[in-house]
């Protein structure tokens, strides 16, 4: 199986990264020394913000920080993207019918109007490019 493991940053103190079957988020602290700096991610502040329905967890993610948005797809057939709203976890849109098998990677635009999927189609990988504004299921 492929490990992937990619931070994103959502606050000037969080992030969120996918660990196993679930996204989480992490809170960071600064570590100060005579000699460094160093940043250190907290373990008791980390804490699951969505499992998976999937037993094969999530295929990627991505975040917006001009509007807040956060989108994520499933490492699953016929997967869908979902935006919401951080933290509060509204949803914006859920986008799905394009790649057949999974998405492995995900952008928004800078400022957020777009968002690009790069997925599985039935023979290649295929990017597509949404209106987030106009994509509503």
């Amino acid at each position: 199986s492929e490990y992937r493991q990619r931070f994103i940053f959502v606050s000037d103190c969080d992030i969120v990264h996918i660990e196993g079957n679930s996204l989480r988020k992490s809170c960071l602290w600064r570590v100060h020394t005579k000699s460094s700096s160093q940043v250190s991610a907290t373990d008791t502040p980390n804490f699951e913000i969505w499992a998976g329905l999937s037993s094969l967890g999530f295929s990627c993610h991505a975040y917006c920080s001009q509007r807040d948005l956060l989108a994520y797809s499933e490492r699953k057939p016929n997967p869908e993207i979902l935006v919401v709203s951080y933290p509060q976890r509204r949803k914006i849109c859920i986008i799905s019918g394009f790649a057949a098998n999974e998405y492995t990677s995900l952008a928004f635009s800078r400022d957020g109007t777009r968002i690009a999927g790069l997925g599985f189609g039935n023979i290649d990988k295929q990017i597509w490019i949404w209106n987030v504004d106009q994509q509503f299921s």
